[in-house]
């Protein structure tokens, strides 16, 4: 099973932001489809939830924070690999940012 782990994180999670455009706004989606391709390249060592927490807990299966790292890399890397999110997620934010510069408590004089 490490043989599969092993691989190149970065290509694999490229390959399923192309094949799987709902895992580009999901970690929870991204790490279920990742999690699934290793159980079932583990050849039966894997069959129930006590050994799949046993395995996640060992590192035998990709860490959750490796794999959410590479997909930002990835989707930085490759904007058109971008969920829907993320310009949702960019609009609002310069929103919030124009509002804070027009008027902060600190501006007002009330700091509390």
């Amino acid at each position: 099973m490490n043989n599969f782990i092993t691989t190149d994180l970065n290509r694999r999670i490229k390959s399923y932001l192309i094949k799987f455009p709902m895992l580009r706004d999901s970690d929870n989606m991204l790490m279920a489809r990742i999690w699934h391709d290793e159980i079932a390249a583990s050849q039966g060592l894997i069959e129930n939830a006590t050994e799949l927490l046993i395995a996640i807990a060992k590192r035998q299966l990709t860490p959750w924070e490796s794999a959410t790292r590479c997909r930002r890399k990835v989707q930085e890397k490759y904007p058109e690999l971008r969920g829907q999110q993320y310009n949702k997620r960019q609009g609002k934010a310069k929103q919030v940012n124009k509002e804070m510069k027009r008027k902060t408590p600190f501006q007002q004089g009330n700091i509390f």
